[in-house]
């Protein structure tokens, strides 16, 4: 198959030392079945005038326009020089059959992007090619949105919309990361006002304010009443992270990490060290963030999943004792060795300690040990995003009744509303805090939180130069 873009194109997309923007959106275009001197067409995408004043504080470095079949497989792909005035991109020499166009956008090492709130959707129309007898020609417009999601790795030739494993091998210690791919969901700001979508067993007007759902609600004004965002694009440290040389019984002093199961995990690590840890052990390696965590917090509420854990002092989940996990050996209290927990009756893949209720999610999210995250911190009574007051409040300790709606924190998963007996929607998880102005966010809760852990519970009491038995963390990849 050959193909030639209508505007500037420089060559195969080679993702490796770009930072990722990322994914924008995308159409599906259908070539019906021809005779033999029209087995091909071509495919013009017009890219919507409105993007570039959509959100970018920089230019964008470089498009990648890309063609998927019905699969979403990756069928070809460009690399796309700054758009001029015709925004067109072609795939020519198109086989039949149905295909996905979407475009993404890339900006140059160490940029920042400005994610404002979003003005366009995702493109739903379907156009059809057709056969004329001779080349094909049909152009899709396609509408995009910029959000906040990354490429996959290189070498990775995995789908790109599923959840997979990626092995990461170093000092001849093998790390395992889960790609947790972008995904969009709908964030109910006004329940009230978003109609009766019943969405197991409840309707989203009956849902508490910050309640994520998987498809558009069927009422209310996008941006007032609900939003959606996209989520994802990242790799996550499959098991919560131990240095590099602990094993089921001993922890280990190398200051190297390290991201397997059934060992140790490292724990008694401040803020700082957790993330030099995560910088020193690869290039595209961080301290997973609140927007990530909540990434995963929101999937497990999209597909109504309960994620158990070691959280009642005793290697069992609070929910269901018949949930067990194994005992870490350094630690009298309670504390387990990672990726440990299973249940008598669990079929494999079943294993409902990860995110996905599967054995490719990530696991201990809620309890063992808690973990630093990358972005939130409290200045006295209001949230911290990034070292920089956000002035909205947040709520006294007690347990998450509702979500943060605000375009500023609605992807951080921060409680808006707590009351002395949590909720259902949010895993009855508990939101503490000491009200200081030098805190940093540790999530999931540690393995004697019972109740209050979760994949929504967040700890704001630590400064970043703490060193508590109870804290840990996890890296994530980003390319």
């Amino acid at each position: 198959m050959t193909h030639a873009p209508a505007d500037h194109v420089f060559g195969r997309q080679t993702r490796l030392g770009l930072a990722a923007a990322v994914v924008l959106a995308a159409g599906c275009q259908t070539v019906p079945a021809a005779t033999p001197d029209a087995s091909r067409a071509t495919i013009d995408v017009v890219i919507n005038p409105g993007f570039t004043t959509q959100a970018m504080t920089t230019d964008v470095h470089h498009y990648v326009a890309s063609l998927y079949d019905v699969s979403n497989v990756r069928e070809t792909q460009y690399v796309v020089a700054p758009f001029g005035s015709t925004r067109t991109v072609r795939f020519d020499n198109v086989p039949l059959g149905t295909h996905r166009v979407a475009v993404e956008a890339f900006g140059s090492p160490g940029e920042t992007y400005n994610i404002a709130e979003s003005r366009t959707t995702v493109s739903g129309a379907s156009v059809t090619v057709t056969d004329t007898g001779i080349l094909n020609n049909q152009t899709l417009t396609v509408n995009l949105k910029l959000v906040k999601a990354g490429a996959k790795a290189l070498d990775d030739a995995a789908n790109p919309f599923v959840v997979h494993p990626y092995t990461v091998v170093k000092s001849a210690v093998s790390s395992d990361f889960v790609w947790i791919p972008p995904f969009t969901a709908y964030q109910l700001i006004t329940p009230a006002n978003c109609g009766g979508n019943v969405r197991f067993s409840i309707a989203d007007s009956a849902r508490p304010a910050g309640y994520w759902v998987a498809s558009r609600p069927a009422a209310g004004t996008p941006g007032t009443h609900w939003r959606d965002r996209v989520l994802g694009g990242f790799y996550c440290g499959k098991y919560e992270a131990s240095r590099s040389n602990a094993t089921n019984a001993i922890p280990g002093g190398s200051s190297e990490l390290s991201v397997r199961r059934i060992v140790i995990p490292w724990r008694a690590i401040t803020f700082h060290d957790a993330v030099n840890a995560c910088r020193t052990y690869h290039p595209r390696c961080g301290l997973i963030n609140d927007e990530e965590w909540t990434a995963m917090a929101v999937w497990t509420q999209l597909h109504n999943l309960t994620v158990y854990g070691n959280n009642n002092g005793s290697l069992q989940d609070t929910d269901d004792t018949a949930v067990t996990f194994t005992d870490d050996t350094a630690v009298a209290s309670g504390a387990a060795i990672t990726g440990s927990g299973n249940r008598a009756g669990w079929i494999a893949p079943v294993n409902l300690t990860t995110h996905t209720g599967t054995d490719d999610g990530v696991y201990d999210l809620n309890g063992n040990v808690e973990e630093w995250t990358a972005t939130v911190g409290t200045t006295g009574t209001s949230y911290r995003i990034d070292d920089a007051d956000s002035g909205r409040p947040h709520p006294a300790s007690n347990y998450v009744t509702s979500l943060a709606t605000h375009s500023l924190l609605s992807t951080f998963g921060l409680p808006a509303t707590t009351a002395g007996a949590g909720v259902p929607a949010f895993g009855f998880d508990r939101w503490t805090t000491s009200a200081t102005s030098n805190e940093r966010a540790v999530r999931g809760g540690s393995w004697g939180d019972v109740a209050g852990a979760g994949v929504w519970c967040i700890q704001m009491s630590y400064a970043p130069t703490a060193i508590a038995g109870t804290v840990g963390f996890r890296p994530v990849l980003r390319f």
